[in-house]
């Protein structure tokens, strides 16, 4: 999209990366690396457009109310994803999964004029749990 949008000088992009693409995590390195790789792009990508008055951004959900949550729960604990899923929602400081529209309106919000002298940005999602993991 992005050769499109220089073109019409106009434009908004969101990238989706992840917490995992702001932090290691123990057994994940191609997940990770390929978060971390997203970020990479995100800003170069945002250099690039910049002049051509195209914004782009990431969003880092943390861990949201979805399919592939359900199965990690399950990869992690085969007999009990309940416990897995409990697990992971105490780790979170708002002791919760973010849900996909709270993911969407964020993405919204980057992609509307309303954030239209925002670009290179990267916006965490997650509860709070990227701030404690770095704390």
């Amino acid at each position: 999209m992005l050769p499109v949008m220089k073109e019409q000088k106009y434009g908004s992009i969101v990238n989706t990366s992840s917490v995992a693409g702001l932090i290691g995590s123990p057994n994940m390195v191609l997940y990770n690396s390929s978060k971390h790789a997203v970020m990479g792009v995100n800003k170069v990508a945002a250099l690039e457009a910049a002049g051509f008055n195209v914004r782009v951004n990431t969003v880092n959900p943390g861990v949201i109310n979805t399919k592939m949550m359900r199965n990690i729960e399950s990869n992690v604990a085969p007999d009990s994803a309940e416990a897995a899923q409990q697990a992971y929602s105490d780790s979170v400081p708002m002791k919760r999964y973010g849900e996909p529209e709270e993911v969407a309106s964020l993405i919204a919000f980057l992609l509307s004029d309303e954030s239209k002298y925002v670009t290179s940005s990267s916006y965490t999602i997650d509860g709070g749990l990227y701030n404690l993991r770095i704390s």
